[in-house]
């Protein structure tokens, strides 16, 4: 069964917002819906997630491992997302 979290609070901190880091907790435990208003960090939460997540998803299929889909509303934004995990991803091996 999927959650549900909203915003409860906004950080002025460097990095991760506490509220970031406790959805993208709740995210690698279970299914999660993450409804924020614009400029709060869903990006960020969902792009952390999947590199939290990447020894999982770059693994084969036929072995059982998952799956990540990313739905963007413009070709931009998909080249921005792209460069961005492939960034992290470099940077974390």
């Amino acid at each position: 069964m999927a959650r549900y979290y909203g915003a409860r609070r906004s950080s002025d901190k460097v990095g991760a917002r506490p509220y970031q880091l406790d959805l993208l907790e709740a995210a690698l435990e279970e299914s999660t819906i993450v409804n924020l208003g614009t400029g709060s960090g869903k990006t960020f939460i969902a792009v952390m997630l999947i590199k939290e997540l990447s020894p999982q998803i770059l693994k084969p299929w036929s072995d059982g491992y998952r799956r990540t889909v990313f739905l963007v509303t413009t070709r931009k934004f998909m080249l921005f997302i792209i460069t961005l995990l492939l960034l992290l991803l470099w940077f974390s091996c």
